[in-house]
């Protein structure tokens, strides 16, 4: 399921059930690597959008992510991020596709 749901990502940057289900079974599974891959990508697809919804996945994720981990995507929460934003994360799958990311970017504008 998990391998699904970060192809959807992938190929559909707004479908934003599919990466909060994402984030949750990471984060259910107990994968820090892939909770915060999940978060990052999410941060990228709305970008400063939805505050709200990227500041209660981040609180729920808290107890996972390690404190520079928090304290990184907490800093970008006014901004959101963009693709050249991100530093290296093994389980981004939107800091590498820029043209997914411009549609997804361009739908919440």
């Amino acid at each position: 399921m998990l391998d699904f749901l970060c192809y959807t990502v992938t190929q559909r940057p707004a479908d934003l059930i599919s990466h909060i289900r994402r984030i949750l079974l990471s984060q259910a599974r107990g994968n820090a690597a892939q909770t915060y891959g999940a978060l990052i990508d999410l941060f990228i697809a709305v970008g400063p959008k939805a505050a709200d919804l990227r500041q209660t996945m981040l609180r729920r994720c808290a107890n996972i992510l390690t404190p520079e981990q928090h304290d990184w995507l907490l800093d970008r929460m006014a901004s959101g991020l963009q693709a050249g934003d991100v530093s290296a994360s093994a389980h981004s799958r939107l800091a590498t596709g820029k043209r997914s990311i411009l549609r997804a970017n361009a739908f919440f504008n």
